[in-house]
């Protein structure tokens, strides 16, 4: 996050909350439009995660860093807004965005703009952290690794740690 100048990530596409947390989703089949399902703050090192329950989510995510499902998305603004850190943020990436939360979130972060949080999610995926010695440069403290992938903190080991992606046979 630090390497994109990020004060917080907010992500809504499955694939990347369950990359940061470890934490299993809710399963739905066919496609979702955005939702503010993981929030990351950057200062703190929290995530706070929307969940139905707290069953699989690591430790690491407090059962006061959890919020539930609500159909009202002033709601889901609402807890946002009162994350540690939103009023203070000055850049804000989401991982996905349509037209109702991109007019609402800044509500949520007043003093932020609002930026491409994906290129941050693309480039762990795709291993460029590196090593160890490069994580501060991402602006991430990673004091805690008996099991990779399941908090913000120990985010780069897993992406490291990850087999290269196949080739094509051709």
């Amino acid at each position: 996050m630090g390497a994109h100048d990020l004060d917080i990530l907010v992500l809504g596409r499955q694939a990347n909350v369950r990359y940061v947390t470890g934490a299993p989703q809710l399963w739905i089949a066919g496609t979702r439009p955005f939702g503010p399902v993981c929030v990351v703050v950057r200062a703190s090192g929290d995530i706070y995660l929307n969940t139905t329950d707290d069953e699989g989510v690591p430790e690491e995510i407090g059962h006061d860093h959890l919020y539930g499902l609500t159909w009202n998305p002033m709601t889901l603004i609402d807890v946002l807004r009162k994350i540690d850190g939103a009023e203070e943020a000055h850049r804000v990436g989401t991982d996905a965005i349509t037209p109702t939360f991109a007019a609402l979130l800044p509500e949520a972060f007043p003093n932020a703009e609002l930026v491409d949080g994906e290129l941050a999610m693309r480039e762990f995926a795709s291993r460029k952290v590196g090593s160890p010695p490069a994580w501060p440069n991402y602006g991430l403290d990673c004091p805690n690794r008996s099991w990779p992938g399941r908090c913000w903190r120990r985010w780069p080991r897993a992406a490291s740690a990850r087999p290269p992606p196949r080739t094509p046979p051709g």
